[in-house]
């Protein structure tokens, strides 16, 4: 009786370890492209990404880390670059927000901010589903802001970027 009574316990375990899943995911910058620039100074770009877990955890990261930002010169040589790695447990939902900055001359003129972007990861019986959003701007996200890529155009005063972006489970 008492093996009968492990053996239960263990395959229940067993069963529910199986059964809650967390999925590793990646938030990938696949391309950022400058099609055209604020002022003739040339543009500067860096990223604030901030993730919000559903308890109320908090973390953010900027890219590429200060002094450094992107310019149309080195965005030549841009390689798809993980801007966001996280657990994204079973039936929880993890909420992205990526701002676009374009870095000025402190304290002269203060940074732009040029456009947020919003990503709600969710692992939905182990399935990855991303809902993107564009803050005033939803008719820039592709047709279907459910696919785990997307494409962005931001516009912001004269200057227009493109972000081609993904989520993978690693």
């Amino acid at each position: 009786m008492f093996r009968a009574i492990l053996r239960r316990l263990f395959f229940s375990q067993t069963l529910i370890l199986s059964t809650c899943y967390a999925m590793n995911v990646l938030l990938i910058v696949d391309k950022i492209e400058i099609k055209k620039q604020s002022d003739g100074l040339g543009d500067q770009l860096y990223f604030y990404v901030i993730d919000e877990k559903a308890n109320g955890k908090r973390s953010a990261e900027l890219y590429p880390m200060y002094p450094f930002s992107y310019t149309q010169s080195n965005l030549v040589n841009f390689k798809p670059t993980v801007f966001w790695k996280g657990l994204v447990q079973q039936d929880q939902k993890v909420l992205l927000t990526l701002s676009v900055i374009e870095r000025e001359m402190p304290p002269l003129i203060a940074d732009q901010l040029c456009g947020t972007i919003g990503i709600t990861l969710h692992n939905d019986k182990n399935q990855l589903k991303a809902l993107w959003s564009v803050e005033n701007f939803a008719h820039l996200l592709s047709k279907d802001h459910t696919l785990l890529t997307q494409q962005i155009d931001i516009k912001h005063e004269n200057a227009e970027y493109t972000l081609k972006m993904h989520v993978e489970v690693q």
